[in-house]
Parts: structure tokens; C-alpha cells; sequence
């Protein structure tokens, strides 16, 4: 699986909006969102399956991916947006198969 054009752009908007949320010291604001965009987005892939260690693993690679999002758009504000959305789209979406 792979992550929609949809979520990263999700993602970017919440992330666009960090210095506000940051110097309110809402960080967790920000994770919690992106954890409900990737569990709306990926989640329901995987509620089919019978095998529980499965649900399990795929339920918290899920949530490996979403901090990973939330840190590389941390990353990119306090960098000074030095690329493209875009750009930063095209990088993320190297690194984003949830397998």
C-alpha cells in the first residue's frame, strides 16, 4: 500500500500550520490529527483480516508512518520551507509503502 496524493496533502496543511500550533505548545494537536488522517485513509484496508498479530503490526506501522510524516513537515518549517510542497511530496512519497 501506498500513500494517496490525498493524505500528504492532508498532511501538509497540518503541517503549514505548525508554527502556530508549535509556540502553543500544541505538538500533540498535530500528531493526533495526522494519526486520524492515516487510520481514516489505512485503517479499514486491513479491519478484513482475521489474524490479530497481524492487525497488530500493520495498526502501529501505521502509526511509525504518521510520526514520520508529522517529523519530516516539522523538519521542513523550521528549514524555512527551502523546496516545494511538492518537492517535499515527491521525497516523502519515496519513503511511504506501508507493506
Amino acid at each position: 500500500m501506498i500513500f494517496s496524493k490525498n493524505t500528504i496533502k492532508d498532511a501538509a496543511r497540518l503541517a503549514m500550520a505548525r508554527w502556530y500550533i508549535e509556540d502553543a505548545g500544541m505538538y500533540s494537536f498535530i500528531i493526533d490529527a495526522a494519526n486520524i488522517i492515516m487510520e481514516k485513509e489505512y485503517k479499514d484496508n486491513y479491519s478484513t483480516s482475521d489474524d490479530a498479530d497481524f492487525l497488530k503490526k500493520k495498526t502501529y506501522e501505521l502509526y511509525f508512518y504518521s510520526g514520520a510524516m508529522v517529523n519530516v513537515f516539522l523538519q521542513w518549517q523550521k528549514n524555512g520551507k527551502n523546496i516545494t510542497p511538492e518537492e517535499l511530496a515527491g521525497i516523502i512519497t519515496d519513503y511511504r509503502r506501508i507493506s
